[in-house]
């Protein structure tokens, strides 16, 4: 919460007067009875309501009026802005005001809701002629006004609580160090067990991949069995080929007659008057047919081209597998041979 401004309104020697407060310190100064300590007294009376009677009214005025201007730094009472006025008033009536809504201010109490807002009590006021605050005061009173402040028990039972969860930390860690050795001292005595783990998962590795190389192998083989009975299909489909290249010639010596015969229509029409019947053109349809079949078998003796590069790559894949099938086993015979198994102990 932040002070703006105090305005005072016939209150004591002020008729009319506005106050703005620095964010830091504000001075106010001026000759003796001007007033000065008139502004603080108003300002504890709108925040505190600890001044009784009427006689603060200026002479021959009915009311008075302090008007405080807050910043309480957060929304309140559903508004959107977060600056409050407050207003003290004292006349033919005593009340408050916040926002416009009124309170009645009965006795020296300051209604919930601006108490609430101000947050402020007699510890933040001072006299011209008090005490230095609290260098005079005794230590109990000093504790008194500092608990007032701050819930000072709130800090011994975080001190309390705080021991008690080091104490708590403290014994989990000699536990857990506890443990820990006698771990490593565990561990210690596995280290020939580990050495023999690990031997045997090199063997199993070697051999898991052993039986990998023997699948491929195998799938390999199995392929190329299926790949050589095709042999045969591909014979009969070149030797389509070769007919259909045949038949491909011939297509095209009948296209150049047929270009020929285009030439004599011309012929053929001048003599369609002297004919009682036309002659129908020869029918090329199994000229077609034949060309369709051949460009048919084309395209499978392509299929059959690629379907052979892929057998010579197979097979070529099929020796490197092969090979390394046999270096795989030679590589296990080598590391086995004459070596006592890790697990059983006997000779492998």
């Amino acid at each position: 919460m932040q002070l703006l401004t105090l305005a005072l309104e016939d209150f004591q020697a002020h008729e009319l007067r506005t106050l703005k407060f620095s964010p830091t310190i504000t001075t106010i100064q001026g000759p003796t009875d001007v007033g000065k300590s008139a502004v603080l007294r108003a300002l504890r009376w709108v925040c505190l309501n600890d001044i009784g009677g009427d006689d603060f009214i200026r002479e021959g005025a009915k009311l008075t009026t302090v008007t405080l201007r807050i910043d309480v730094g957060e929304k309140h009472a559903g508004k959107e802005h977060n600056i409050a006025t407050i207003k003290r008033i004292r006349g033919r009536h005593n009340t408050y005001e916040l926002e416009d809504i009124e309170f009645k201010a009965f006795g020296t109490g300051v209604p919930t809701e601006i108490a609430q807002l101000l947050n402020l009590s007699t510890l933040n006021f001072q006299g011209q002629l008090d005490a230095p605050f609290w260098f005079s005061e005794s230590a109990p009173e000093v504790s008194r006004q500092l608990n007032a402040v701050v819930d000072l028990s709130v800090i011994d039972s975080s001190l309390s609580y705080m021991a008690g969860q080091v104490r708590q930390a403290t014994e989990r860690r000699g536990l857990t160090q506890e443990r820990l050795d006698e771990a490593k001292l565990e561990l210690t005595g596995l280290l020939p067990q580990r050495a023999r783990i690990e031997a045997f998962a090199e063997i199993k590795s070697k051999h898991e991949k052993r039986e990998q190389l023997t699948t491929n192998r195998d799938q390999l083989a199995d392929f190329i069995k299926k790949i050589s009975g095709r042999q045969e299909l591909v014979s009969q489909l070149n030797d389509q080929v070769k007919e259909g290249d045949a038949l491909l010639k011939l297509g095209l010596e009948v296209r150049r007659f047929a270009r020929r015969i285009e030439n004599l229509r011309d012929v053929i029409s001048e003599t369609e008057k002297l004919q009682t019947k036309s002659v129908a053109p020869p029918s090329f349809a199994d000229v077609d047919a034949q060309h369709e079949k051949w460009e048919n078998a084309v395209d499978r003796a392509a299929e059959l081209g690629e379907l052979i590069n892929a057998i010579e790559r197979a097979a070529q894949l099929a020796k490197r597998k092969n090979r390394e099938a046999f270096d795989a086993d030679k590589d296990f015979a080598d590391n086995t041979k004459g070596k006592s198994c890790p697990t059983c102990g006997k000779l492998m």
